[in-house]
């Protein structure tokens, strides 16, 4: 529960501060104001600020309507001012950051990040960095949430940006409350406090106040806890804050959780329910039934649990997919990369700068000595720049080399993953759910996870499986689905049983996954798959409702599947995609030299 709350506080903490803006009872007022101000005659520079304002003042409570002023801004200003895209990007970083669309918010901030770097704008460069920290802590990769965090402090601290520096002393505090350095996290959060007050910023005061009381829950330390607690509430209520009211709320549940009284742990957590409802975000709505359904587990009431948890399910299954991870970490890859690119041929520049230099003083001492001698020492210049040339070329040649292959075995490392994380997961989460409503089920359960896991573990290097067990892997793998979905999901299975057909192992299993994963599984959409032989192939098929229509497989795992293929037929598998119906098939192959 803290790792969760930490991470959201640190968001809306960056949010509000690095956007200079807050949500005040005069919000209605300036959202007039501006709107009559775009209703004027503008010149592009006024009409896009006042755009940027106002996105600042709609992402609190519509952020649809954010994202469209926001937008109209970054067209405007890439048609007319380029030299204003740095505040767009970076106010659409803000915006897509409070939508929890984390792919377009660290596009965003990246794309903010360069520029101000360029322009040598370092307290703006040290606001970018923080946001991408936060980012990364959403995404919990602690590792770079850290890296960005540090680097926007160490910015700060360098260039002498006093003036809101209690952010990244917050965000350092989370880092290091995250490892477990709780004295080192309580004096950062203690600076940014002091720094609060006297700039007489409250949501400082806030941010601070609620981390200090998150350091003393996890050293079980109840009574300080409680007292940061709702000091941060009281000023929260004065700033009418729904979405850090409903943080305050999950830490008092959590304290009285602790302290053994869960009656009124669940009035805290409704409460925090409501405010998060209010402010309509879906990752915390999400983790509000999360901590609700385990607090009616303590009350051993099941029944309500396992419903509050379905309800959580469903939520948490409509955010971040696969291939939105996919996404951010090829953005964030891209950059670092361009970052060391930029770093390199500066470098580079730095060297021929200092090239020319020394070969214009030999230049010059070589006409004063003689002609001869002039001519014999450019001669040996010209001669060491290309043996120096080859030496740098064939460096960065046997460099490109080391990562290409590096890239190909972190690749292979990702595909050889027969079963997402997520899956296991999402899988104990089930069982823990039914234990206590149906154990005959619940007993069934662990005999098809394990029947699935137990073949992943004796797999080994082999290359090729019966047909019969890669059927009985499938319908290990879908009966947990089943389980977990209901009715929702509708299975067809009709194979005939052999044991001269074989296939890749995990084949049929990768496709009916990939399927289940990208396809939209509700109540109103049921998903239906069918598995059957027909001729000398398996064909797997599923009505098509996919969960993010406009942005599509990467297709790693149908070139995984192909490749795989080449190494025993020269049959290709077939990937067929219509409008209602998404069709898969795949060849059988008769060579026992490689089964199990």
């Amino acid at each position: 529960m803290n790792l969760k709350h930490c991470i959201f506080l640190l968001f809306i903490f960056c949010v509000f501060r690095q956007a200079d803006a807050k949500v005040t009872e005069q919000q209605t007022d300036a959202i007039d104001s501006l709107e009559n101000l775009l209703n004027k005659e503008l010149n592009d520079s006024l009409r896009i600020d006042a755009l940027i304002e106002m996105a600042t003042v709609l992402r609190i409570n519509n952020v649809t309507r954010a994202i469209d002023y926001a937008s109209q801004a970054k067209k405007l200003a890439e048609e007319k001012k380029p030299s204003l895209l740095n505040r767009v990007y970076f106010t659409l970083g803000n915006v897509y950051l409070n939508k929890a669309d984390y792919k377009n918010a660290l596009l965003y901030y990246l794309k903010a990040l360069r520029i101000y770097e360029k322009q040598k704008k370092y307290e703006q460069a040290s606001r970018c960095l923080n946001n991408i920290g936060v980012v990364h802590s959403y995404l919990k990769n602690n590792v770079l949430c850290e890296k960005y965090f540090r680097e926007a402090l160490a910015m700060r601290e360098k260039y002498g940006f006093i003036k809101n520096i209690g952010i990244p002393y917050t965000s350092m505090g989370f880092v290091l409350s995250e490892k477990g350095e709780y004295a080192e996290a309580l004096r950062y959060y203690s600076k940014a406090l002091l720094s609060g007050r006297q700039e007489g910023d409250k949501y400082v005061m806030v941010i601070a106040l609620i981390n200090m009381g998150s350091v003393n829950i996890k050293q079980k330390k109840l009574a300080p806890a409680r007292k940061y607690i709702e000091e941060a509430l009281k000023i929260n209520k004065e700033l009418r804050d729904n979405e850090q009211q409903s943080v305050c709320y999950d830490y008092l549940s959590e304290i009285a959780v602790a302290e053994g009284n869960l009656k009124l742990a669940e009035k805290n957590q409704l409460l925090g329910l409501d405010y998060a409802q209010k402010a309509g975000i879906e990752g915390k709505k999400a983790h509000a039934y999360k901590y609700l359904a385990e607090i009616y587990s303590k009350q051993k009431n099941f029944e309500q649990a396992y419903k509050t948890r379905l309800i959580y399910e469903e939520l948490n299954d409509s955010s971040l997919n696969e291939n939105s991870y996919k996404q951010i970490n090829e953005l964030q890859a891209s950059y670092d990369l361009e970052r060391k690119n930029s770093e390199i041929l500066l470098l580079n520049k730095d060297k021929e700068l200092a090239l020319t230099a020394a070969s214009r003083q030999q230049l010059m001492r070589n006409i004063l000595i003689a002609v001869c001698v002039f001519i014999m020492v450019i001669v040996f210049v010209l001669v060491r720049n290309v043996r120096l040339k080859k030496r740098l070329n064939q460096s960065l040649k046997t460099k490109n080399i080391e990562l290409a292959d590096e890239n190909i075995a972190a690749k292979y490392e990702i595909l050889k993953s027969k079963i997402d994380p997520h899956f296991l997961f999402n899988s104990l989460n089930t069982l823990s759910s039914i234990v206590h409503i149906d154990k005959d089920k619940a007993i069934e359960f662990i005999e098809q996870f394990s029947v699935l896991y137990r073949n992943i573990l004796e797999s080994g290097d082999v290359d090729l499986f019966h047909l019969s067990q890669e059927i009985k892997i499938t319908n290990s793998y879908l009966y947990l689905q089943k389980v977990r979905f209901g009715d929702k999901l509708e299975l067809d299975v009709k194979v005939n049983d052999t044991d001269d057909a074989f296939t890749p192992p995990f084949a049929i299993q990768m496709v009916v996954e990939n399927a289940i994963k990208h396809n939209i599984i509700s109540s109103v959409k049921k998903l239906h798959v069918s598995i059957y032989q027909k001729d000398a192939a398996i064909i797997i098929e599923n009505n098509l409702q996919k969960k993010n229509p406009e942005g599509g497989s990467t297709g790693i795992g149908q070139k995984n599947i192909r490749d795989r293929y080449k190494m025993f037929t020269k049959s290709v598998p077939l990937f067929e995609q219509t409008n209602n119906t998404y069709r898969v098939s795949l060849p059988l192959i008769y060579d026992k030299t490689q089964s199990v």
